[in-house]
C-alpha cells in the first residue's frame, strides 16, 4: 500500500487509523466517510485545495436564514458566563458578515476574515468597512492583534487541516480570550436525532470533516485549550466555548473536560 493511500486512511484529527462508515458520490466521483476511534469523521479522498478554492470563490452562501442564524448564535453565546458584550471580537470565516453586524449591534468592536473573495465582497457591500473585514486567514491579521473573543462558526467542517486551524487559533489567544466554536457533530443531539444513516446520506460535499464532541474537545486540549461549556441549539449543532490554559493546568483541565464530555453524552442518551 503506497503512502498516499495510507495517508487517506489516517485521521487528520488524531493521526490514528480509521474505518469506513459510509460512502457518498459527488459529480460522478465516489467518496468514503472514514472515522477514527474518537468518533471524528472525514471524507476520503479529500477535495484538493484547488477544488475547494474554486468552490468558495463563488457565492456559495445564501442570505436566506443568515440573519436569523446569526441572531440565534448571539442569543446562545449570551448564555455563556464567559461572554460580556464589550471588547473586540474576531470572526474567522466571516462569510457575508451577518454575525459581525450582530456583534457590532451588541456593542463589540469587530474584525472578520475569510478566504473567499465573494464572501468579503458581500460583507463589504453589507456596510462593513475595509478595516472590519479582511481577505485571508489568520496570517492576514495585523501583527500583535489581540481579541477578547474569537468566533469559529460553521467553519471547521470545511477546512482541509482542522488541527492546524485549532493550533493557529491557540497561537493568537491570550489567557483573557474566549473561543466560541460551532461545527457539525454527528454524535450531538441533532446528529443523533436524525439518525446516522440519514446524516451521511444528506452529507454535503463541502463538509469534509465532522468531529465528535469528544474528538474536538481533546483536539483543543492538545493545543492548550480547555472546553468550558456546551450549549445545545435546536435544529443545529451546539456552540462550545473554550479558554487558553498553561501547562501547569493541563492535568486538572483534562479531568474537567472528561466530566463535561461524559455529562453531554449522558444528556444525549436521555433525549
Amino acid at each position: 500500500m503506497n503512502n498516499k493511500i495510507i495517508a487517506e486512511f489516517i485521521s487528520p484529527f488524531t493521526g490514528l487509523p480509521t474505518h469506513q462508515v459510509a460512502s457518498i458520490s459527488k459529480d460522478g466521483k465516489e467518496y468514503t466517510i472514514r472515522q477514527d476511534s474518537d468518533g471524528n469523521a472525514f471524507v476520503s479522498p479529500l477535495p484538493s485545495e484547488k477544488e475547494l478554492l474554486a468552490f468558495y470563490n463563488k457565492p456559495y452562501f445564501s442570505d436566506q436564514g443568515s440573519q436569523e442564524r446569526s441572531n440565534n448564535q448571539l442569543t446562545t453565546i449570551l448564555k455563556s458566563k464567559h461572554f460580556i458584550p464589550e471588547g473586540k471580537a474576531l470572526d474567522i470565516g466571516c462569510g457575508n458578515g451577518y454575525l459581525l453586524h450582530v456583534l457590532k449591534q451588541a456593542g463589540l468592536t469587530v474584525l472578520g476574515i475569510d478566504f473567499s473573495k465573494a464572501a468579503i465582497e458581500s460583507a463589504r457591500n453589507s456596510g462593513l468597512s475595509t478595516n472590519e473585514v479582511l481577505l485571508g486567514g489568520i496570517e492576514s491579521l495585523p501583527n500583535h492583534s489581540k481579541f477578547d473573543y474569537i468566533m469559529l462558526m460553521d467553519v471547521l467542517e470545511h477546512v482541509r487541516e482542522p488541527k492546524k486551524i485549532i493550533t493557529d487559533i491557540a497561537s493568537i489567544m491570550s489567557s483573557h480570550t474566549t473561543l466560541f466554536i460551532k461545527t457539525m457533530f454527528h454524535d450531538d443531539w441533532y446528529g443523533q436525532s436524525i439518525g446516522s444513516d440519514k446524516y451521511w446520506q444528506d452529507h454535503s460535499w463541502e463538509h469534509i470533516y465532522v468531529p465528535s464532541i469528544k474528538g474536538l474537545a481533546f483536539l483543543m486540549l492538545k493545543n492548550g485549550l480547555e472546553l468550558l461549556e456546551v450549549f445545545r441549539q435546536e435544529k443545529s449543532g451546539p456552540i462550545l466555548s473554550a479558554r487558553k490554559i498553561n501547562g501547569s493546568e493541563l492535568n486538572l483541565a483534562e479531568t474537567r473536560v472528561q466530566k463535561i464530555v461524559m455529562d453531554i453524552y449522558s444528556q444525549i442518551e436521555r433525549q
